[in-house]
């Protein structure tokens, strides 16, 4: 691809669909399902005078403020800032940074040279007159977004009073990239962040991943203090060889620090029943489900799976599944009627800003930087919904009298369908059948005692001891045989809980522990061997190889070798069929059962071809972390010194 033909930007704001992005991504070769080699590098205050770096922040923190503004004024989210490097300032700032981290012109020409081309676009256009970001005019649907996440605020005594937190930036492109460099400086600094003092930072690089990169942390520590919070900026670069794509962008977040922290106490999404382990997933069944789903979308009667839907609700058993009608979150009227395309989130939580030496935080306004973000960690890319929940916070929040205003409270429906400033980007397809990480941010400002603090506070699933949320849609059309352990077939929808089926060709029998069932409105994939079986499954359902392994029945080929009832077999046709029918799947298994056979045995017989259960398709979606061979295999041949050159410095971000 010539690079004269426009096809550098920062940001994508372009509608853009789960196919069309998992179809960029073959076509690129940016790879889906994997987590890319993660690299340390030094941390900026070793590599660079603090006093250097707080300068460059406190710029930036301007330049970013004057960013925010704008976008408020445009009605847009504030979101990540593209940096300009046709202002020497902004140059200077990316420069540093990164030679602070140890990337030099030695050990990363690629990078550099990539980014000397940024640049020289931008005076371009500069000298044209033109301002703003750099938008690609490639219709390629590649973004990215990078944000700063502050979490785990938590209060020690060492031997004053402190405030310790977790921060660390995350890098996510739709589809992924080739190369994407993340930094996190944080400063004790007064209000009006004039004065900084380096707390600590820190960076890293991942290459042939970038769909999730959240390695890079720090742990601050700031004194509670009514005239002191911590602030955190972040520098993301990311690069699309195959495209001739580059993001590069600043983020910053800051937070008072106070005697008696701000929190978040969250309600909904959660387990249902509440049993959180780092295991656990919460699935949301907004297409179809069973006894495992936390959540289903009901009518009026909270019957699940039936249309037309007016809510979302909770269940209050495990089996069966059963409603609980006072965890009910029915859908407004801007909401109906009820599309589901669309990602709805149940959302309930409690905001309180603290105190400072005695003194209740007041909140004084909540700020539109308060968002909920869904990371898609397989396929990249970010899905929020912003204005929505800051509205109805700032409602609740006038509603209040006045001193009593320390705590905000939100229920309700969230729908989330924003990919950085487009407004209609994000669909239930794009996230189907891969683990999201939920990240949930309030900021507000609070007039502590005589001081006025910027409050912010992050939550993520796993604070709360849960793994992430799951949109599950692996099925089989009604009507599908399934061998039962006796050796006799019976349709998938006539199975039921505790029934047993054959599980394998050497006699292995499992128990069923739950039935989904619902709709689908994608086209099934439709196999047929060379011994007369045929099947239809949803995209994502697991089809077991000859060789064993397990694939997605979306990317099974004709004369694939399969195995079935009757041995390996080939496939003589695969094709799209539309189904406007019930589609049903099993998890199969006990414990004791599984802990005999192997998690890898948790199949069954349909219609003849051997295929995997629902468990098997969560581990299915699960990214795999590349090797240093296989990342460097992965990578273009452009990007190959900088990886054999990367410097090596001790580990300093998360394995």
């Amino acid at each position: 691809m010539n690079h004269s033909q426009g096809v550098f930007k920062y940001m994508a704001i372009q509608r853009f669909g789960y196919r069309k992005a998992v179809r960029v991504a073959q076509l690129t070769g940016l790879l889906l399902l994997n987590v890319g080699w993660t690299n340390s590098l030094r941390p900026l205050d070793k590599g660079e005078k603090p006093e250097v770096l707080a300068a460059d922040s406190a710029y930036m923190a301007r330049v970013y403020e004057q960013h925010r503004s704008a976008s408020l004024m445009a009605s847009q989210s504030s979101g990540p800032m593209a940096i300009d490097l046709a202002d020497e300032g902004q140059r200077g700032f990316v420069m540093r940074r990164l030679r602070a981290a140890g990337k030099t012109l030695q050990n990363s020409p690629h990078l550099f040279e990539r980014l000397e081309r940024v640049r020289e676009r931008a005076l371009a256009r500069r000298a044209m007159g033109q301002t703003g970001p750099m938008v690609s005019t490639a219709n390629t649907g590649w973004f990215c977004d990078h944000l700063v996440a502050v979490t785990k605020e938590r209060v020690v005594t060492t031997p004053t009073t402190n405030v310790t937190y977790d921060a660390n930036p995350v890098a996510s492109c739709e589809g992924g990239a080739n190369y994407v460099y993340a930094d996190l400086s944080t400063y004790n600094a007064n209000l009006s962040l004039t004065h900084l003092v380096s707390v600590g930072s820190n960076a890293g690089e991942e290459y042939s991943g970038g769909t999730n990169y959240n390695s890079v942390v720090v742990n601050p520590v700031v004194p509670a203090s009514g005239t002191r919070q911590l602030f955190a900026d972040s520098m993301m670069v990311a690069m699309n060889e195959f495209t001739g794509e580059e993001v590069v962008t600043y983020a910053g977040a800051v937070t008072g620090a106070t005697t008696v922290p701000a929190s978040i106490s969250i309600r909904h999404p959660s387990l249902s029943p509440a049993t959180p382990t780092t295991a656990s997933y919460i699935q949301l069944c907004q297409q179809r489900g069973g006894t495992g789903c936390d959540y289903a979308v009901v009518d009026t009667f909270l019957r699940p799976y039936v249309y037309p839907v007016t809510g979302v609700v909770q269940a209050r058993t495990v089996s069966p599944w059963t409603p609980d009608p006072s965890k009910y979150f029915e859908l407004p009227a801007s909401m109906l009627p009820y599309d589901q395309t669309m990602l709805y989130i149940p959302i309930d939580f409690t905001f309180n800003a603290g105190k400072n030496n005695g003194d209740f935080c007041q909140i004084t306004s909540i700020r539109p930087e308060t968002s909920a973000k869904l990371i898609k960690k397989v396929t990249g890319g970010t899905c929020s919904g912003v204005a929505t929940m800051q509205a109805q916070l700032d409602t609740n929040l006038r509603a209040l009298p006045p001193g009593s205003r320390n705590i905000v409270s939100y229920i309700g429906m969230l729908r989330l369908q924003r990919k950085l400033n487009d407004g209609t980007g994000c669909t239930m397809q794009e996230i189907l059948n891969q683990a999201v990480e939920f990240k949930l941010s309030v900021v507000t400002q609070a007039q502590c005692g005589s001081e006025f603090h910027t409050r912010r506070d992050d939550f993520g699933l796993t604070d709360a001891g849960y793994k992430d949320l799951y949109f599950l849609n692996s099925c089989m059309a009604a009507g599908t045989l399934i061998k039962r352990a006796d050796g006799s077939t019976d349709v998938i929808e006539n199975i039921r809980l505790g029934d047993k089926v054959l599980a394998n060709d050497k006699g292995l029998v499992l128990t069923v522990v739950d039935v989904a069932q619902g709709g689908e409105q994608k086209p099934l994939v439709h196999l047929r061997d060379e011994h007369g079986h045929e099947v239809k499954l949803t995209e994502a359902h697991p089809v077991i190889m000859a060789s064993g392994k397990v694939v997605r029945a979306a990317d099974v080929k004709l004369k694939d070798r399969v195995r079935t009832e009757k041995g390996v077999s080939t496939l003589v046709s695969v094709e799209r069929s539309a189904h406007d029918g019930k589609v049903y799947n099993l998890a199969l298994g006990t414990s004791e059962e599984l802990v005999a056979a192997g998690l890898k045995n948790r199949t069954l017989f349909a219609n003849g071809f051997l295929v995997g259960d629902n468990a098997m398709q969560q581990e299915l979606s699960e990214p795999v972390k590349l090797s240093s061979a296989e990342a460097i295999e992965r990578l273009p041949k452009s990007w190959r010194k900088d990886f054999n050159r990367r410097p090596v410095f001790a580990s300093t971000v998360k394995p």
